[in-house]
């Protein structure tokens, strides 16, 4: 009995710590789950560090000031990074205190970094796959400098709103026609000063395919062929009327004696505001790339496109010139200095300015819009784009709005019913 007493005695602190480590074993198991390895030491750790550019419309390589830096354990980009950092103001970057192992760089930058607009900047990153960003690091410091490039085309859709395009053997081709609910939005400095737009407030407005002046198109596309994977293939031709301008004031924006116009450089015809008409050849401003003329060419960019094309508009009337339909001479658009930026206009005259202009732009997707009895439906190609042009290089005299115009175009090609593409 009394060994029997000692047994027990023993078994029973036996059994209470077999039944806690039973206890303590499942919650073991689920630390050892989440487990956060140990890349940094912050007295004999080394640091990674580089320079980021990325390449601009020229295709030169800027500074990516604000790019972000993202470290990972191993040779790609996998799992969590295990350190990141972003790029100061000379697009300089530091990954401090890092122990001796194999690591990853991976960068990604946005050009606008805000937090959302229909455009929301551009993107480039650098290229998961390549093992020029694996990084041994040991017992010394190591420079990665870090090279954002543009991403590759996702797609191979060509769409063209002219029919005669889809003729040939250049891939398969889908017609799908403009659609008239596009617009054109501008916007710009504004102050009533007269000071350039300086310390203002922002004017903006835009140009609607059915205008507010007469019953024509406001602007149009005449030429747009998409080679979503090619884009040395694209084209583009459009314009806007400028007496089609629309600033939200109706006595401002209106042809006749309206201010906005007149500032436009749009001459007229008839004595009347019921006769009151623009004259064509000052009313057209175009942009084209790489047609009319053969002119520039589109090429791949960030997360969409770049198209290098022309500017050309804002005619400008010699003394003593009758412009059809006139009967009369138009004023001469003045030689004269005036008070807006940059110096007067000193011809050549009869003719519009043109410049060369880059617009970036992004194909967006194809949307489906279904009927109310689902039974049909209609798909539709969104692109939008961006470019700024000086008022300054073309001349247009007003002191009241800043120098840069921002012009933002919004395409919706729709297809036919039950079209896809």
């Amino acid at each position: 009995m009394k060994t029997t007493a000692k047994t027990i005695r023993f078994l029973v602190p036996t059994a209470i710590l077999a039944f806690m480590l039973v206890l303590l074993f499942p919650q073991c198991k689920k630390d050892t789950q989440i487990v956060v390895v140990t890349v940094h030491d912050t007295i004999s750790g080394k640091t990674i560090s580089g320079h980021c550019t990325y390449p601009d419309f020229t295709n030169n390589f800027v500074t990516a000031k604000g790019a972000l830096i993202s470290l990972y354990l191993g040779t790609s980009v996998s799992g969590n990074p295990v350190a990141t950092a972003i790029a100061d103001s000379l697009g300089n970057y530091q990954l401090p205190y890092l122990l001796p192992n194999t690591y990853y760089v991976y960068a990604k930058y946005n050009t606008a970094n805000q937090n959302f607009r229909i455009i929301d900047g551009i993107d480039f990153h650098t290229d998961p796959t390549d093992l020029g960003y694996v990084v041994a690091l040991a017992n010394s410091n190591v420079t990665k400098n870090v090279v954002l490039a543009t991403q590759a085309p996702t797609g191979t859709r060509i769409l063209t709103i002219i029919k005669a395009d889809t003729i040939g053997s250049m891939g398969t081709k889908a017609y799908v026609p403009f659609e008239i609910h596009s617009k054109i939005e501008w916007s710009a400095e504004y102050s009533g000063a007269g000071n350039g737009g300086i310390n203002g407030t922002t004017l903006a407005g835009g140009f609607s395919t059915f205008g507010n002046n007469f019953p024509n198109y406001g602007w149009g596309l005449l030429n747009f062929y998409f080679d979503e994977a090619h884009p040395i293939n694209d084209t583009i031709r459009g314009y806007v009327l400028l007496s089609h301008i629309n600033t939200f004031e109706a006595q401002r924006d209106t042809l006749y004696g309206g201010c906005v116009p007149k500032t436009l450089q749009v001459d007229t015809s008839g004595r009347t505001r019921a006769t009151c008409r623009a004259v064509p050849i000052t009313d057209t401003a175009w942009y084209y790339v790489n047609c009319w003329d053969n002119t520039g060419h589109v090429e791949k960019y960030g997360n969409g496109y770049v198209a290098h094309g022309t500017l050309k508009a804002f005619y400008k009337s010699a003394a003593d010139e009758i412009e059809a339909p006139r009967v009369t001479v138009c004023a001469i658009d003045s030689a004269n200095a005036w008070n807006g930026v940059g110096p007067g206009y000193q011809g050549p005259y009869s003719r519009k300015i043109s410049k060369q202009i880059d617009m970036y732009f992004e194909f967006q997707g194809v949307n489906t819009a279904w009927n109310l009895a689902h039974t049909s439906y209609n798909k539709y190609a969104v692109f939008e784009g961006q470019f700024d042009f000086n008022r300054s290089d073309y001349y247009v005299k007003t002191t009241s709005i800043g120098n840069t115009v921002h012009v933002t175009p919004h395409v919706q090609l729709k297809g036919a019913a039950n079209q896809n593409f």
